[in-house]
């Protein structure tokens, strides 16, 4: 976000949180909920690593700038999420640097 200049970070990450949990990578909006099983059950093996978090977000950032829709629309909140009842309980989680170790 240092390389971007951004100085609004708050905004550019509520709203890349609201568009990763609303939307497909497709833009579609994502169903979370289907008959067998829910976006949000998670994969068997992790496939997250720092990297591809880092160029999935970066350009996020500069075409937030561009497209005032990917914004987190004003009504918005953690607890609007169907289906996810853990996810709800993110913003209120005590996170220290400490656990990165």
């Amino acid at each position: 976000m240092m390389d971007a200049g951004v100085e609004d970070a708050s905004e550019i990450l509520e709203s890349y949180a609201y568009n990763r949990i609303t939307f497909d990578k497709n833009g579609a909006p994502r169903k979370i909920k289907g008959f067998f099983s829910s976006s949000l059950d998670g994969l068997k093996t992790p496939d997250v690593s720092a990297e591809s978090a880092a160029k999935e977000f970066k350009p996020f950032i500069y075409m937030y700038r561009t497209k005032p829709e990917l914004a987190m629309p004003a009504g918005w909140t953690w607890g609007s999420i169907d289906d996810g009842e853990w996810l709800k309980e993110m913003p209120e989680l005590e996170v220290s640097f400490l656990d990165g170790i």
